[in-house]
């Protein structure tokens, strides 16, 4: 996927026209893993309910809500044109977010973390 977003860069720096890029950190509403008790096809349950990086890694968030307003004061600001500019709100460790997902679903043991063992026999 991220190849396929750095080949929209090229196709739209190429013709030379004023261009500006608004990255936006992870979508806060978007990383926890769905509760035990959500209803999810047998499929997606896996992705649902699975914590696949184990590491520590901080990550950038912003409000899906609040993205609109960033962009148009981005896009407004003539010091951006030619640039990629990178929105966030916060910063969170990553295990950090989802020990509170998991506190405030009331729930208890929302999510499980996969292993590289985990992983090979799935593939099977």
């Amino acid at each position: 996927m991220h190849d396929t977003k750095l080949e929209l860069h090229d196709y739209i720096q190429e013709p030379g026209v004023p261009y500006t890029f608004v990255d936006v950190g992870n979508w806060m509403e978007t990383l926890s893993p769905l509760p035990k008790r959500t209803v999810v096809p047998a499929p997606l349950q896996v992705i649902a309910h699975t914590m696949y990086n184990s590491e520590r890694g901080r990550m950038l968030l912003v409000g899906p809500t609040h993205v609109g307003k960033w962009v148009a004061r981005i896009v407004k600001d003539p010091r951006t044109v030619t640039k990629i500019v990178l929105v966030w709100e916060g910063e969170m460790m990553h295990n950090d977010f989802l020990e509170i997902a998991d506190r405030v679903s009331g729930e208890g043991g929302m999510f499980e973390t996969a292993t590289l063992e985990g992983l090979r026999k799935a593939q099977k």
